[in-house]
Formats: structure tokens, sequence, C-alpha cells
């Protein structure tokens, strides 16, 4: 019976050893887990983060694109506007000389009559 109880401590001894053999091969594994995915996690968040600056920087350089074509609009604007507006000024100008040589032709053909009405009246 002693030997019997001695086998079953052997046993139990054996069994209890593999027991934690394995506890201890399965810690080590979930362990390693853990880490592959924790790097596997920060790999996957620094891909993110320098995706996000690409896209931010991309951003950036379109708006700074925009702003630029913008203010070549407005220039080109302000540059149409001050051309119109010479040419109108241009335009009132020559209308303003022809008005006045109108003006001054009238005066001529008014002089004019009036000599003709007073040669007339001495004539008669």
């Amino acid at each position: 019976m002693q030997k019997k109880l001695t086998e079953l401590r052997e046993e139990k001894s054996k069994l209890k050893n593999e027991h934690e053999q394995k506890l201890n091969q399965l810690i080590k594994d979930k362990q390693y887990s853990i880490k592959k995915y924790l790097q596997e996690k920060n790999k996957y968040y620094k891909q993110i983060l320098v995706q996000d600056q690409l896209i931010k920087s991309e951003i950036e350089n379109l708006n700074e694109q925009t702003d630029l074509t913008n203010d070549s609009y407005k220039e080109n604007i302000q540059l149409i506007h001050l051309s119109y507006k010479n040419k109108l000024n241009d335009i009132k100008n020559k209308f303003s000389k022809v008005n006045f040589f109108l003006i001054e032709i009238n005066k001529f053909e008014l002089l004019y009559r009036n000599v003709y009405i007073s040669m007339n009246v001495l004539i008669i």
C-alpha cells in the first residue's frame, strides 16, 4: 500500500509539474501574443498618424494654392476693372471733345446766321 501511495504521489507530482509547465508555456504564449498585438497596434497607429500628417499637409498645400489662385483672380479682376474704367474715361473724354466741338460749331453757325441776317438787313 505504501508503494501504491508513493506511486500516486509521484504521479501527482509528475502531473503537477506537467501542468505547471503547460501553464508556464501558456503564459509565455499569451505574453508573446500580447506583445505581438501591441507591436502591431503601435505600427497601425503610427501608419494612421503618418497618413493623417500627409493628408493635413495636402490640405494645407491645397489651401495655399487656393489662396494664391484667389489672390491672382482678384488682381486680374482689379486690372480688368481699371482697364475698363480707363477705357470708359477715354470714351467720356472723346465725347466731351466732340461735344465741345459741336458747341463751337453751333456758335459758329449762330454767328454765321447773325452775320447773314445782318447782311440781309443791310442789303434791304
